[in-house]
């Protein structure tokens, strides 16, 4: 009775220690394999469907196989991928997801991944938010100045002198979620093929953006088109355009002042009327 009972006694710690010994296996096993994702763009609002990117990063502590999958928000089934190391490291993983049918306006969804062999561990959620919008090209506007500049500023009228250098300045604004993505300028007609031809500059999808450019100058006298232009980044454009006036050296363009005026010479049932402001003076006016 006592052997039996010696017997069933190291059987039992050698099933514990076995036990334990698989515990910590297992423990350490789980440390061998790490994930993390994240997602391109968090955010959008405007016109659907819109796709959105999600990549992420898988390390290993060692050598050996590992499979995984991506876990949606929706619940969606995905299929079972495979990497092999050769060696510890990181390997890059890429998943995409397109919303924005009309049945799915508005979405916050998110992505993750999971490891199924040799571990159980997942990534932490890459989040993100949808928001359709009908976009309009009014929701895309150019804008076109002189300036004094290539600093862009002040603006200054649109009448300058012959051989003057002209700068112009272009400004692209959006909103409702389009982005401008690249704007620009070209003059009409001037005969000069460095005005003529279009200029182009990239935003870098920006709500907004303005740039300057150095147009060199005008020797012939006349008025003159320039057009600014602004793209958004899926397609829309907007345009605006000026006139541009060209005078001689020898001309002073006009300019309106106000202030006080004195007239003289008036008559009104035979008496003289003055009417008095600074600066400008007429005569010679009768009334019959």
């Amino acid at each position: 009775m006592n052997t039996k009972k010696t017997y069933l006694l190291r059987a039992s710690s050698l099933i514990i220690l076995g036990s334990i010994s698989l515990m910590g296996l297992n423990i350490a096993q789980a440390g061998n394999y790490s994930a993390r994702l994240k997602v391109e763009p968090k955010e959008f609002t405007g016109k659907c469907p819109k796709t959105f990117r999600f990549t992420g990063k898988i390390k290993a502590k060692k050598r050996g196989r590992v499979q995984y999958k991506f876990i949606r928000s929706d619940g969606a089934n995905a299929p079972v991928r495979t990497l092999d190391f050769m060696k510890k490291g990181e390997k890059t993983v890429r998943n995409s997801w397109r919303l924005g049918d009309p049945s799915l306006q508005n979405y916050k969804g998110w992505q993750k991944i999971r490891i199924v062999y040799p571990q159980q561990s997942e990534s932490g959620k890459a989040e993100f938010k949808l928001r359709c919008r009908t976009i309009s090209h009014k929701d895309l506007t150019a804008d076109i100045y002189l300036v004094k500049s290539a600093r862009g500023a002040p603006r200054v009228p649109l009448e300058v002198k012959s051989g003057q250098p002209l700068y112009i300045q272009v400004a692209g604004k959006g909103k409702n979620g389009v982005l401008v993505n690249r704007i620009g300028w070209r003059a009409k007609r001037t005969g000069i093929p460095t005005l003529d031809k279009m200029h182009f500059a990239n935003s870098g999808d920006r709500p907004a953006d303005a740039r300057t450019w150095s147009a060199g100058s005008i020797r012939q006298p006349g008025r003159y088109k320039f057009c600014g232009f602004a793209w958004g980044k899926r397609g829309e454009r907007a345009k605006r355009c000026i006139w541009v006036t060209v005078k001689s050296k020898g001309s002073k363009p006009q300019v309106a002042r106000t202030g006080r005026i004195t007239m003289t010479g008036m008559r009104s049932h035979g008496q003289s009327t003055t009417l008095r402001t600074s600066g400008i003076t007429m005569t010679g006016m009768r009334e019959y």
